[in-house]
């Protein structure tokens, strides 16, 4: 579980310039977290894809003219199934934790409180995962359009200003 609450700190640095850095670091903490969990048969999930699984699915699908609803609606009904499954770890948890914390509780119980933490940090590991790579995704465009619209904006200033060139393959310069 000390994966799990490493990138769970992880998330909680808040320095803007490093912002991409700390959900990187903490993506590979859950990933780490969930393929220990998933190779010890913990609980049954599916492993997030990797970064280079990821990259060739969003080209295939950015090609696509339309999105796959079928998958957004499978995706959609796992979301919502986690939540259902989180909700009910979390209600057995409370219902044992007090006979697990008085030391009441027979071995059984207490491998069973254990593993519904494990199960719950599986949960949430899952939806970090989704949030780090919807924000990583949105940093990533936050910064690819300020670079294109300055080109963009040396562009139209050469072909409107007679200071600017804009000649295929060469960098713009300022002629006198």
């Amino acid at each position: 579980m000390v994966p799990a609450l490493q990138g769970a700190l992880t998330m909680k640095q808040v320095n803007p310039s490093k912002r991409l850095d700390h959900l990187q670091r903490a993506r590979e903490h859950f990933v780490h977290f969930l393929t220990q969990c998933h190779c010890y048969h913990v609980a049954e999930f599916q492993l997030p894809q990797t970064k280079t699984n990821s990259a060739e699915n969003n080209t295939a699908s950015s090609s696509m003219a339309y999105p796959n609803l079928v998958a957004m609606a499978s995706q959609r009904q796992a979301k919502i199934e986690r939540y259902k499954q989180k909700k009910e770890v979390e209600h057995r948890l409370s219902a044992l934790k007090s006979a697990v914390e008085s030391g009441q509780a027979d071995d059984e119980r207490v491998r069973e409180y254990h593993l519904l933490h494990l199960r719950r940090w599986i949960a949430v590991s899952l939806e970090e995962l989704e949030s780090i790579d919807q924000e990583i995704k949105i940093l990533k465009e936050k910064d690819s359009p300020r670079e294109v619209s300055l080109v963009l904006d040396h562009i139209a200033m050469g072909s409107c200003h007679p200071k600017f060139e804009h000649s295929a393959g060469k960098k713009l310069d300022e002629n006198p």
